[in-house]
């Protein structure tokens, strides 16, 4: 099941992929555990940053399935 994780950051502070990634790695096990599903059947993962500034408080959003 394809996902992707969109990253918008609340400033323009640097930020690398893999450290939001990790950051945000407890919210994709939730997420697995609600839909009774094993984290390793989300391939591929993308990861996008988004632009920051534009969520004021900064904003992850998770998209699932075939057209991520």
């Amino acid at each position: 099941m394809p996902l992707k994780i969109v990253f918008l950051p609340p400033d323009n502070r640097r930020r690398d992929l893999d450290g939001m990634y990790s950051a945000c790695k407890p919210y994709q096990d939730g997420i697995a555990e609600v839909m009774h599903v094993d984290d390793s059947l989300f391939h591929p993962v993308t990861l996008i940053r988004g632009a920051a500034g534009v969520e004021p408080e900064g904003l992850v959003i998770f998209e699932f399935g075939r057209d991520v």
